[in-house]
């Protein structure tokens, strides 16, 4: 019996749980420094967290071209940046699952053989929580003349996810299955005579997807 009077068969450990504080902490380099007589600008990108902590940034730096560049916060601090992109990858959008893994999507330009851009695609690549990796980049567009733009991505619960971005003036989408890897071809959402322009995906608590998208008003 204990001085309150509590046997070991009775006694219980109790708690308080602390507060959130409240502001802003101090700001954190998550690139690496750079000499801009090589690096021009580094371009905004884009940075998702799950309910657990884990988050992923993405951003594009500049120097000859552009180059995409990832870091992930796990454990209550950031790592190293890596490049996840090859010559020519901007505009990216990540989601992060539940489990820590993170899905990616960017715009990959095209070069001829004298260097000169000539295309752009979608592409993505993923992030394993547990080895701290990327798999390989994977194009997720269709091959076309034209040019693909404004990728996004969201990830349900589950770890599925589904990409949206626009190409030959209207809006197509391609569904990740975590199990199953990318389907096959992806789906066109819109079917509009105007152009249409940045979608965006979201998903709720109940799995379901919603895309928005600017649409052009002349006839």
């Amino acid at each position: 019996v204990n001085a309150n009077g509590e046997s070991a068969a009775s006694a219980q450990a109790s708690a308080t749980p602390a507060a959130p504080v409240a502001g802003w902490s101090s700001g954190v380099r998550v690139s690496d420094a750079r000499d801009f007589f090589y690096y021009s600008a580094i371009w905004p990108g884009d940075v998702d967290i799950n309910d657990a902590g884990t988050a992923v940034a993405l951003w594009a730096e500049e120097g000859s071209e552009f180059w995409l560049y990832a870091n992930a916060y796990r454990n209550g601090a950031w790592g190293t940046p890596a490049q996840i992109g090859t010559k020519g990858s901007l505009a990216p959008s990540v989601s992060v699952t539940p489990a820590g893994n993170a899905i990616a999507v960017y715009q990959q330009r095209l070069y001829d053989s004298g260097g000169i851009w000539i295309n752009t695609e979608i592409h993505s690549r993923r992030y394993d929580h547990t080895a701290g990796t990327w798999t390989a980049a994977e194009q997720i567009s269709i091959d076309s003349a034209t040019w693909a733009y404004d990728p996004s991505v969201a990830a349900d619960s589950s770890g599925n996810a589904m990409a949206v971005w626009q190409h030959e003036g209207e809006v197509w989408a391609r569904r990740y299955d975590v199990t199953l890897g990318w389907e096959v071809s992806p789906t066109q959402l819109s079917n509009s005579p105007r152009g249409v322009f940045t979608p965006k995906i979201v998903v709720d608590g109940n799995d379901v997807f919603t895309v928005v998208w600017i649409e052009d008003s002349d006839p």
